[in-house]
């Protein structure tokens, strides 16, 4: 062979060879890195302990942030319920507390809060169950009790001890827009009981306690993390205090 033929035979395997470096380069599998069993068996076992150490806190948190959010609601609520008595003409009654539903089928639940919203048929104070309409569905919050809340606890306007509601209550809107607060009997409303007649005595202040709870049970955590809703007996109006 030639010298020629040599040089040419040489520059074609160079030729066929850096063509194959190319289809390999072009269909080389990637490299796919991965957890073994182990670390990831390592990675769950320290999240459930994590889990396990953060969930009572976050119990304690949840629970109490109910409290901010209910009176939230309820304040809307009876500036709603005065709104729609002044606006109507007529009587409005609100009931607070324990669940009635939950009574009268012997399953009541002592740390859920409900609220349940009649006026009246025909504009008068009556309250019998015929001349009642409800308002709106019920509206339940859980692990939440209605209960005097220390002075020390929740900084706000002094009241009277009596002005300050323990347990279920009725809060009455006259068409004028005052509100009225009368003690509720556990389990009883509309249409198995009649709703209260007002008192003809004008209150100055309401007091609505909201206590978080955990079962029923008030804990060191939950203590401190109770608010206030203040309503004014003369214009039905409300404020929030934390």
């Amino acid at each position: 062979m030639t010298i020629f033929g040599q040089i040419g035979s040489f520059g074609l395997q160079n030729v066929n060879y850096c063509h194959k470096c190319i289809y390999m380069r072009r269909h080389k599998k990637p490299f796919l890195s991965a957890f073994t069993l182990v670390e990831l068996l390592v990675v769950v076992a320290i999240l459930a302990m994590i889990l396990t150490l953060a969930g009572p806190a976050m119990n304690v948190i949840l629970n109490a942030s109910k409290g901010d959010s209910a009176a939230e609601e309820l304040s809307l609520a009876t500036e709603w319920a005065r709104a729609e008595a002044v606006a109507q003409s007529t009587f409005v009654w609100m009931r607070l507390g324990e669940p009635t539903a939950a009574r009268q089928s012997g399953s009541s639940e002592p740390s859920d809060l409900e609220l349940r919203i009649w006026s009246s048929r025909d504009g008068s104070s009556d309250g019998s169950p015929a001349n009642l309409v409800e308002l709106r569905r019920a509206q339940r919050w859980q692990s939440l009790s209605l209960a005097p809340i220390a002075a020390s606890l929740v900084e706000r306007p002094d009241v009277p001890q009596e002005s300050q509601v323990d347990g279920s209550v009725w809060l009455i809107f006259s068409p004028d827009g005052s509100a009225r607060e009368i003690p509720a009997q556990a389990g009883s409303a509309p249409p198995q009981a009649s709703a209260p007649e007002p008192d003809p005595g004008l209150e100055r202040w309401i007091e609505l306690g909201l206590q978080p709870t955990k079962g029923g049970t008030v804990t060191p955590g939950l203590k401190n993390k109770g608010v206030v809703l203040q309503i004014a007996g003369l214009t039905g109006q409300a404020a929030i205090y934390r």
